[in-house]
């Protein structure tokens, strides 16, 4: 017999399948940043109708908490998941592997707006974080050919540009859900190599091997 810490105990014994238990703990670590997501989106709202700037037009707003922001909240929500769920991505591993990841989302700014025409492609499905799918549709909208984010001087002096309707066309609106399934691929693992931390099912490193790096 072995004592059980109470909180494993009840893991153990909860009447659910793990698939019900990361579903729920994915849904719960969504909503949590998607909550966060809103607040902002309402303070920007609050911030439009104190200083006047025109009237507030909520569904542009709402369009880009959903289908901008959204993906990228999920696949955040999906790797957390996997790493409490598999025991080598535990800690620091978990951290570096979302790391790396995220680093990768910015490779697809240069190769998607420093090649010549700027367009809408199927490769960006995989930037999870819509960050070049956007700026194409953000350039083809207002029919500009560079595109700089940052960076860049500002001049007074140039005229204001009108942003006209139409920036969700149908191929971004599938760009973005395409995202969205790319982002909840990660619970699949989670489900399959969850221990539900049964202590005979997780191997320990001895402290001899560990890495001290």
């Amino acid at each position: 017999n072995c004592a059980l810490p109470t909180g494993v105990a009840v893991l153990a014994a909860t009447p659910v399948g793990n698939a019900q238990l990361l579903g729920a703990r994915w849904l719960g670590a969504f909503a949590f940043l998607f909550s966060l997501g809103t607040v902002v989106m309402l303070t920007v709202w609050v911030l439009h109708l104190v200083r006047g700037e025109g009237p507030l037009q909520p569904l542009p707003y709402l369009q880009m908490l959903v289908l901008g922001l959204a993906p990228g909240l999920m696949w955040c929500a999906s790797l957390a998941v996997l790493s409490d769920a598999w025991s080598p991505l535990m800690g620091k591993r978990g951290d570096l592997l979302y790391w790396l990841l995220w680093m990768l989302q910015f490779a697809f700014l240069p190769a998607t707006l420093g090649q010549g025409a700027v367009r809408l492609t199927g490769w960006q499905v995989f930037d999870i974080s819509g960050l070049s799918p956007l700026l194409v549709a953000l350039s083809q909208l207002m029919d500009v050919k560079h595109v700089a984010v940052g960076g860049s001087p500002f001049d007074a002096a140039r005229p204001l540009l009108h942003m006209p309707a139409g920036l969700w066309s149908t191929e971004l609106v599938a760009l973005r859900l395409g995202s969205m399934v790319l982002a909840v691929l990660p619970l699949v693992p989670a489900a399959l190599l969850f221990h539900r931390y049964a202590p005979g099912a997780v191997q320990l490193r001895s402290p001899a091997r560990r890495s001290r790096l």
